[in-house]
């Protein structure tokens, strides 16, 4: 089933991200976790692709052990930096043939030491994996959205119109990056209206447990912790169990205030883990 036809046919809901684990072992902690959240009853999940096709294999594995416990759709994100038509294209039928037509469509980031003039003439943008996909076989494609503007655009006018570009292309909705300042969310979404796009945007959610480590994210990324919401977390100082219950908190209350805009299919950022993102969950629901 598409996602797109899920969205329109539902009033709201929860899906899930994760990651393709390096180890047997990570393997078998993603299995445990997605019992877990199997249990939320998740409208789909998606899984991460690296850059270059690095975890082409991870992704396809990953895939088909969360399709067999939650039994619902699969999102593969798929990156084209550095790939041909040639790759894309058989990954795409490998897809297709397995009964998966959900596909998050992504430039991916530069590797180390390579710059834009070495991008595959193939795909220079997101959007030409967008083009691509539509043409080569009946997916539902999404693509990502920065709130904040991508870390490579030169400014928040640039990145809307490049954004919408992409939804021009075909691109079927969108799913942000992490966001932890809503107004950021907000405005983004209102420029993107005002160029004409009424496709679906939906919030990524990122539940903060290790807060030095989110803002050195954050920082990468060109993402705003606001102050007030660092300020919380500083009073937690080194205290693990009080910030993880901060970051449940500042989530719950990030997510209500979506829905109570009219955002109610959230996407979470599982990060392979199943305690947080339950008890975020829960907050939600309550």
């Amino acid at each position: 089933m598409k996602i797109i036809d899920i969205l329109k046919n539902t009033d709201g809901g929860i899906s899930f991200e994760f990651f393709p684990p390096k180890t047997e072992k990570g393997m078998e902690n993603l299995r445990l976790a997605a019992q877990e959240l199997q249990t939320l009853s998740p409208l789909y999940c998606s899984v991460t692709y690296g850059a270059g096709g690095t975890t082409r294999e991870g992704t396809k594995n990953t895939i088909g052990l969360l399709n067999g416990i939650f039994g619902i759709p699969m999102m593969a994100h798929l990156t084209c930096i550095g790939a041909s038509k040639e790759n894309i294209a058989s990954l795409l039928d490998e897809y297709a043939a397995a009964g998966h037509r959900n596909i998050l469509a992504l430039r991916g980031d530069l590797p180390e030491g390579m710059d834009v003039s070495m991008l595959s003439k193939d795909f220079r943008h997101a959007g030409d994996l967008v083009a691509f996909a539509k043409a080569r076989g009946d997916f539902s494609v999404a693509v990502a959205v920065c709130p904040e503007g991508h870390p490579e655009s030169p400014d928040l006018a640039t990145d809307v119109a490049r954004c919408a570009e992409k939804f021009s292309a075909g691109a079927d909705f969108g799913v942000t990056q992490m966001f932890f300042d809503n107004d950021c969310f907000y405005r983004y979404v209102d420029l993107l209206r005002k160029r004409g796009v009424k496709n679906a945007v939906l919030p990524g959610i990122l539940p903060i447990v290790d807060f030095p480590k989110a803002c050195q994210f954050a920082a990468l990324n060109k993402t705003t912790i606001p102050a007030r919401v660092a300020a919380r977390f500083e009073k937690a100082s080194a205290d693990l169990s009080e910030t993880r219950k901060i970051g449940i908190e500042f989530a719950t209350e990030q997510c209500r205030d979506l829905i109570s805009h009219g955002y109610s299919h959230l996407h979470v950022f599982a990060l392979n883990r199943a305690d947080t993102v339950v008890d975020l969950v829960k907050g939600i629901r309550s």
